[in-house]
């Protein structure tokens, strides 16, 4: 037999006590107020799964295609560092997630040089790491309003600086060869 869903109705305070009967009406709101997340968005119209629910701005929630939410899991791009402080390269900043930055210095000596930097937004700590055929770096601390070098090389010049400037991540590299990158949020 198939159910017919009502829209959300509230269940008076005066329905719900001791002495009060268990009713088939009241039945059907506790049955139909399930499919409501709040009065005026019915989650059973909301089948797909690239859909979550967010803060509306009014007390409430809605449904929002994840896609068009800015720094949720998985948002990732790529590009080419900036060559000077006065022309970083600029990443927003996602709250409360990691970003984990894969680089490519090339070509340095036959090999190029590859490294990583993962960053947590919580507290701007980093780590950086870089690597050739015969070489490696790592380095760790706190971003700043201050750019600080992040990972470089031993056998070369070259390195990589960033620092926080508002709400933003901000990087530049000091190789001029071009160093491409691609990242993602976690």
């Amino acid at each position: 037999m198939a159910t017919t869903i009502a829209s959300f109705s509230a269940i008076d305070d005066t329905a719900i006590d001791a002495e009060s009967p268990i009713v088939e009406s009241m039945m059907k709101q506790i049955r139909d107020n399930s499919y409501w997340i709040d009065a005026g968005t019915r989650k059973t119209t909301e089948t797909s799964a690239t859909k979550v629910l967010t803060p509306n701005g009014s007390g409430g929630v809605a449904w929002v295609e994840v896609g068009t939410i800015s720094g949720v899991d998985g948002t990732k791009g790529s590009g080419t560092f900036g060559t000077s402080s006065g022309a970083p390269t600029v990443l927003a900043v996602q709250p409360d997630k990691k970003l984990m930055i894969l680089f490519q210095w090339g070509p340095v000596s036959s090999a190029g040089v590859s490294g990583s930097l993962i960053l947590d937004e919580s507290d701007d700590t980093y780590i950086g790491s870089s690597s050739n055929q015969t070489t490696s770096t790592t380095g760790s601390g706190t971003l700043t309003g201050s750019f600080a070098n992040l990972v470089s090389t031993v056998n070369t010049a070259g390195y990589i600086l960033g620092r926080v400037n508002g709400t933003n991540y901000e990087f530049y590299e000091n190789y001029t060869g071009g160093t491409t990158f691609s990242y993602i949020w976690l």
